[in-house]
């Protein structure tokens, strides 16, 4: 029979008598802990390990379900065995007590009734290969349940087929609207690797449809079932704080590329986070700086949405005197650093007072007492650095001439550097003359898109950080090669303070090859072969948790 008939005959006897030797009995859970969970892990599903599988729903002669859900569905065991771990698990445990003539009954653990329809599209897609459902409320109920039976390739279909409804046909923004209404039914992004790429690649979907939407910044729009979704909660989801845009090239791009309503919508819209205002600021900045035909319509506008009264000091009193394009003039600048450090009232309204008489009313973002979000959803993610083999050679030039060698790092993602409360932050390689051992630190930067008229000064505090530098090739013991382990790695606590311009870090961290007694000097660069790898020396930059520990 050719294979095209063999998958029609299987997908046939989906719900059919014809030939059936189990069923499927999907049951309500009065146990919380024995259901699908409404964010499954799929390494944590039922169908993960047989042992889980068994443990959590056992099979069982075929008689009443109390708490049975809908009717109980024919099933196919030489279907069902390889197409799904929860059900092989539990046939497993069925072969080795089957009594004769009986005929066992797969039961399927539901946290609600309306989790019934996606758990039979998750048990038809082992049959036919299909998924029977279109909407992202409906691909992703189904996702989650074939995550908790263990059907991998549905997991796989529901991801295929969720991306492509961003970019929908169906109105403006319209898929953007639907991905967005049920973005709580997502799985946890630090649950496995495919749940990951699934988020990254939804947000990077919407972040492209919302690049190219020029509607008004309030305007509001009509999610499935009526409810109303704001602009600026559509771009805060894919956008959803500072730092993190604006160290990840992709988002970074797609971000600079919104409209001024757009980019009005986001900075105004209350869940909008950040480590601290001073990055939103520096988000404004680039975005202008990327648009110049825009700067004199919309600059005072933009400018209006930054909630200066929550800039950082180093900020405030070194960077943004120095922005000869923000609206605010130096003796205004004067007023608000006093504003910013009174703690009584009435010295707040008599400054405002003045200000109003003198200048006219500020914005009410300038004086808000209200802090974004906290937060940078790049946590524990790593940021790629390299220094090519050829870029260090020529750095080491400076040694030989009897200098200090400084080579700063490249980001693998892109040109951008990532950043942390408005500076960037980037590792450096040293080298002194005559040293045996190099020094690595990691530099405070002022970005260039500020354009600021003078040296920035302040004390900068990014939080808790990692720096990391790999090994290159080097023998395992056992004849074979290792690639990829730290050979150095420096934390940084959230406590510790940068200044602009200058670094932090171990100047003895990377000891240098030396040469043998009695053999000639090792050439400059071949001193570093420790640590280069693939033509490069490589390592990561990664931010910490509030504890200064990853977070998941």
């Amino acid at each position: 029979m050719p294979a095209k008939s063999v998958d029609g005959f299987v997908a046939s006897l989906f719900g059919s008598q014809d030939s059936s030797d189990c069923c499927v009995s999907f049951c309500l859970s009065q146990d919380e802990v024995d259901r699908p969970s409404k964010r499954q892990k799929l390494e944590d599903a039922p169908g993960g390990t047989d042992a889980v599988g068994v443990a959590q729903a056992g099979a069982h002669e075929a008689g009443a379900d109390d708490d049975l859900v809908g009717e109980r569905l024919p099933a196919h065991s030489w279907v069902l065995r390889p197409g799904s771990g929860f059900f092989r698990a539990q046939l497993e445990r069925w072969t080795g007590d089957r009594a004769a003539g009986s005929k066992p009954v797969l039961r399927v653990l539901l946290g609600t009734e309306a989790d019934l329809p996606h758990a039979r599209s998750a048990v038809r897609f082992i049959y036919t290969g299909e998924l029977s459902v279109s909407s992202a409320a409906d691909l992703l109920g189904v996702r989650r349940l074939a995550c908790y039976l263990g059907v991998e390739e549905a997991v796989e279909a529901c991801d295929a087929a969720l991306c492509p409804l961003a970019a929908g046909p169906f109105g403006p923004l319209a898929g953007v609207v639907e991905v967005c209404s049920c973005r709580h039914l997502l799985p946890e992004r630090g649950s496995n690797a495919a749940s990951a790429e699934l988020i990254d690649a939804l947000r990077g979907s919407c972040q492209a449809q919302l690049a190219e939407y020029s509607g008004v910044a309030d305007t509001q729009f009509t999610a499935p079932g009526g409810a109303k979704v704001q602009l600026g909660e559509l771009l805060v989801w894919v956008f959803p704080d500072a730092p993190s845009v604006l160290s990840d090239p992709a988002a970074k791009a797609r971000a600079l590329q919104l409209t001024a309503a757009s980019l009005e919508a986001l900075l105004t819209c209350d869940a909008f986070g950040t480590d601290n205002e001073a990055s939103v600021l520096l988000l404004l900045a680039e975005w202008l700086a990327l648009h110049p035909e825009a700067f004199s319509q919309y600059r005072h506008r933009l400018c209006h949405c930054i909630r200066l009264n929550q800039l950082s000091s180093a900020y405030l009193q070194g960077v943004l005197p120095l922005l000869t394009w923000f609206p605010l003039m130096v003796d205004e600048h004067r007023l608000l650093c006093q504003y910013w450090a009174a703690s009584d009232s009435r010295e707040r309204e008599c400054i405002l007072k003045l200000v109003e008489k003198t200048r006219g009313k500020w914005p009410p973002s300038w004086t808000s007492d209200a802090p974004r979000p906290a937060v940078r959803h790049d946590v524990a993610r790593s940021y790629e650095w390299h220094i090519s083999e050829g870029e260090l050679g020529a750095a080491l030039g400076a040694v030989e001439r009897g200098q200090t060698m400084y080579k700063s790092a490249t980001f693998g993602h892109g040109s951008s550097r990532p950043v942390a409360n408005g500076f960037e932050f980037y590792p450096e390689l040293e080298l002194k003359p005559g040293s045996d051992v190099a020094g690595v630190f990691v530099v405070c930067g002022l970005p260039s898109a500020l354009q600021c008229s003078g040296a920035a000064v302040g004390a900068v505090r990014p939080g808790a950080l990692r720096l990391v530098v790999r090994q290159g090739a080097c023998g395992s013991g056992d004849g074979g090669v290792v690639e990829g382990k730290a050979a150095f790695t420096h934390p940084f606590s959230g406590q510790q303070h940068w200044f602009p311009g200058r670094t932090l870090g171990k100047t003895a961290a990377l000891p240098l090859l030396t040469a043998l007694a009695g053999s000639a000097p090792r050439p400059l660069l071949s001193r570093w072969s420790p640590y280069l790898h693939e033509g490069r020396i490589s390592g990561t930059l990664e931010w910490l948790g509030p504890q200064g520990a990853a977070q998941g």
